[in-house]
């Protein structure tokens, strides 16, 4: 083993043991909710704190408006995450829409109050790219904190890779039907709804991951 990828392998183990300590694998201070500004597409009030986004005006991605859930008032069962914004006002295509629907509906028994969809990166993006996405990751810790989820699922290689850091080994088969923990909640990871309609096979695994992610939540 190269000297380089030894030391690299000890600050993986050294960082995920802080995390495992910490319960924090976003290393986040928990962060305020009142960022909210686009609500799937939907313009909201209120006012941005400028404390909670001094990252995002140094950030190219900044459009003076980020993409978020609508908060709920109750605990959820399930927050899905995916890498990115699929446009300006949307997280997801209408296809992809349709598919993330029928996943909760019809095979989780989620309706609209249990559920929530949100992402890593919270303006839109071409490509999905770490160094934004450590820029976003307070707000995602935020949402998590406030939403207090049974369960995340992360949809999507760019997704897992990003929020399972050492715990990703290249290939989505990896980590599948494993439960993991991040910042106190328990997660597991799937393909995409983009990478399912890219290709089609994947979605046999995908729901192979739902009723796992059922059994999970007792239903």
């Amino acid at each position: 083993m190269k000297e380089d990828t030894g030391k690299e392998l000890l600050l993986s183990l050294l960082d995920d043991a802080k995390a495992l300590l910490d319960k924090d694998y976003l290393h986040e201070k928990d962060g305020k909710l009142e960022y909210t500004v686009m609500l799937q597409g939907k313009e909201s009030g209120g006012n941005v704190p400028g404390d909670d986004y001094r990252d995002c005006h140094s950030c190219p991605l900044w459009r003076s408006k980020v993409i978020t859930p609508d908060l709920p008032f109750d605990q959820i069962d399930v927050l899905s995450v995916v890498a990115l914004p699929s446009s300006p006002a949307s997280l997801l295509t209408r296809e992809e829409e349709v598919m993330y629907t029928k996943e909760m509906e019809n095979v989780l028994k989620l309706g609209f109050s249990k559920r929530r969809l949100s992402s890593i990166l919270k303006c839109y993006s071409n490509t999905f790219d770490e160094k934004y996405a450590d820029l976003c990751k307070i707000h995602l810790r935020a949402e998590m904190a406030f939403l207090k989820p049974r369960l995340m699922i992360l949809f999507g290689s760019d997704t897992a890779r990003y929020m399972l850091k050492s715990r990703w080994h290249g290939k989505m088969d990896d980590v599948r039907k494993k439960v993991f923990n991040i910042n106190g909640v328990e997660t597991i990871a799937t393909y995409s709804q983009k990478e399912c309609i890219s290709n089609p096979k994947l979605k046999k695994a995908v729901m192979e991951d739902l009723l796992f992610a059922l059994e999970h939540l007792g239903k």
